[in-house]
């Protein structure tokens, strides 16, 4: 029996670039590395990084492209990871949580099938009603597919509602997508999603306050949807979301992988060793804003904080060290620039970084 795993990359430049960082990110934490394929629409350097590349032809270059991919399973148990997560810890255990899980699995929770708050609700779905005994609940990101009779029973239903998308009502995505066609896929194949607990992703969109050590395997995090407000630390897997990848601090955490994927070339920015990761149990709020700092002890600090997307996102540089931190801007808070990413401020503070936004509204980070 063959095992793998597979990502999918089809269109632009850098959708094949974010795939070889999430290998590379898997060859990192792995001792054991197994087969990771690519389904790309053209053969370049990155897919060659790869261990079997699967071309296809005509690819939508969306998310529909992602609901044929149990039509393209390269080995006999392959596990499906989306090309816009980098891995923390070794991938390898995945296959544990999905041992006996249906042929088509995901990470996720199961409800009762009148749970209002899933990707779709019983009545909205036409003639599979009758199917529904539970409702999932999922991020899609990580799928198992185990290649046997089932699972092309359950492409053909995934292909059927694809063709018939507009006639049953989804939330969120108002486009064919694949979490809502695999969550009614599922649900009418009675493919019940194994425990997400025992694989904790980071989903960064959802992340209030988020740190990383790409290289120590370490991340911190707090989730605007858990109302405790607890930090997580140590997921396996983050899910960046495809457009944080074009911004920092995704772009500043592969540059220090590549580095240390390959400590021959010259890196970008140089790590601090001798600065160890510590933990977010210090969150204090801003009660001028309700946004969330990340306390954290370091010497006279240099720093560039920029606006992009609703997020102030500063890099803190200390010496030779090279550390991202974000925080999300308050819907609330009228946003200056917003257009463009824009420079709000630069230089030397002892202790303090103080990014002004526009409209009075002030960040601080307090690092003393």
């Amino acid at each position: 029996m063959t095992r793998g795993f597979v990502t999918i990359a089809t269109g632009k430049q850098r959708y094949y670039e974010i795939a070889a960082n999430l290998l590379a990110s898997y060859r990192h934490f792995t001792a054991n590395p197994l087969p990771f394929a690519i389904i790309c629409d053209a053969e370049n350097e990155y897919t060659a990084l790869f261990d079997d590349v699967i071309v296809i032809d005509d690819p939508c270059r969306s998310y529909v492209d992602k609901i044929f991919l149990p039509c393209y399973v390269p080995y006999d148990e392959t596990i499906f990871i989306d090309a816009d997560c980098l891995a923390y810890k070794d991938l390898n255990d995945l296959w544990e949580v999905f041992e006996n899980q249906p042929d088509f699995s995901v990470l996720g929770k199961s409800y009762p099938p009148d749970y209002r708050y899933a990707w779709f609700k019983r009545e909205d779905v036409a003639e599979y009603a009758e199917a529904i005994t539970f409702i999932p609940d999922f991020i899609g990101g990580v799928y198992f597919m185990r290649n046997t009779n089932a699972l092309r029973e359950f492409a053909n239903t995934s292909l059927d509602i694809l063709s018939h998308y507009h006639r049953y009502t989804f939330r969120q995505f108002e486009n064919p997508c694949d979490e809502p066609v695999f969550a009614l896929a599922t649900a009418v194949h009675g493919f019940k999603p194994a425990d997400r607990d025992r694989f904790p992703i980071c989903f960064y969109p959802h992340a209030i306050t988020f740190e990383s050590d790409i290289e120590a395997g370490w991340v911190a995090y707090d989730s605007r949807y858990d109302s405790e407000r607890a930090i997580h630390e140590n997921p396996y897997l983050v899910h960046w979301g495809s457009g944080n990848t074009a911004l920092p601090p995704y772009t500043i955490i592969s540059t220090r992988l590549t580095a240390a994927e390959h400590p021959t070339s010259p890196p970008q920015r140089n790590v601090h060793e001798d600065t160890p990761p510590n933990s977010l149990h210090n969150v204090d709020a801003l009660p001028s804003s309700g946004a969330h700092v990340c306390n954290r002890r370091l010497p006279t600090l240099k720093f560039a904080a920029a606006f992009v997307r609703n997020r102030i996102i500063v890099e803190r540089r200390c010496d030779h060290h090279v550390q991202p931190r974000v925080w999300r801007l308050p819907r609330r808070i009228p946003r200056a620039g917003h257009q463009e990413p824009r420079q709000l401020a630069h230089g030397v503070h002892h202790g303090r970084v103080e990014a002004h936004v526009g409209f009075g509204t002030r960040f601080r980070a307090n690092c003393a």
